[in-house]
């Protein structure tokens, strides 16, 4: 048994769902090479479904253009990773891992360390826990 459905809008015209057109949320990613040899790759923003490929590229593009001791991920930067960004660092670290290159996450932000660790992906990745924002009772951290 089949079952279809159609979605079609007033006017029997369909919307075009071309992934690359729909990704309204681009995600600027900075690359580059440290004395030591190591390629650091540091995102900004919101790695998720509709730019995670983007960081996987870039990390395939380290790793075919040179072949760097160490890849850093310096995730400072970025304040929100859902599922199909951690399956990228995960798929990275495995595409890594195959060129004998060890791959890292340097400076979690909160929440992606929050994140790494309940998905248990803390010391698979080496990330260091950021330091803690002092607060007081009642008061948001500036």
């Amino acid at each position: 048994m089949r079952l279809l459905v159609s979605a079609s809008p007033v006017g029997g015209r369909r919307p075009s769902f071309d992934a690359r057109k729909r990704a309204a949320v681009y995600l600027p990613i900075t690359t580059r090479q440290l004395a030591d040899g190591t390629v650091e790759i540091a995102p900004s923003g919101e790695i998720d479904l509709d730019n995670a490929h983007v960081m996987r590229d870039a990390v395939n593009d380290a790793l075919t253009s040179t072949t760097p001791g160490k890849i850093c991920l310096d995730l400072a930067r970025v304040m929100l990773i859902d599922s199909i960004g951690i399956g990228i660092l995960v798929a990275c670290f495995h595409a890594a891992a195959a060129s004998d290159v060890k791959l890292v996450v340097t400076h979690p932000s909160p929440t992606v360390y929050r994140q790494l660790w309940i998905s248990g992906l803390v010391g698979l990745l080496g990330c260091v826990e950021p330091p803690a924002t002092r607060t007081s009772v009642g008061l948001r951290p500036s």
